[in-house]
């Protein structure tokens, strides 16, 4: 019987034959570990550190307003809204006008559709920066 996905616990059975054996056993040795399940979460661990990255909260749109638009950031469980200007941008959280926050807004179809019905430049490195 599988457990909840809830549960604390997760029983994975695992068979390997062949070419996949034997690099889990040359892992196995490598490591200097006696125990299967040990290999298993050296494996499991080394590869969430090495790729960790990927597995971030993205970013989300939340909604556009008069201001800008609104970005879902999961990682510091917030609601950032990105100003826009006609003349620059600028993000309420990092303060700044070239950030992952405005980068992931200017990504967005109907952000770039509200900026050209207004005539403003969009992709543009100008548009980043403030124009004096």
């Amino acid at each position: 019987m599988e457990p909840s996905p809830n549960s604390e616990e997760r029983k994975v059975y695992l068979r390997l034959q062949g070419e996949l054996k034997g690099r889990f056993l040359e892992i196995k040795e490598y490591l200097g570990l006696r125990n299967d399940t040990e290999v298993c979460r050296n494996i499991i661990n080394d590869y969430w550190m090495r790729n960790r990255d990927k597995f971030q909260p993205q970013l989300r749109h939340f909604n556009l307003n008069p201001d800008g638009v609104l970005v879902l950031d999961p990682e510091i469980d917030r609601i950032i809204q990105v100003y826009f200007k006609p003349d620059h941008i600028k993000c309420g959280y990092c303060n700044l006008n070239n950030c992952k926050h405005i980068k992931f807004a200017l990504s967005l179809p109907e952000v770039q559709k509200l900026l050209r019905k207004k005539g403003w430049e969009t992709l543009e490195k100008s548009f980043y920066e403030k124009k004096k």
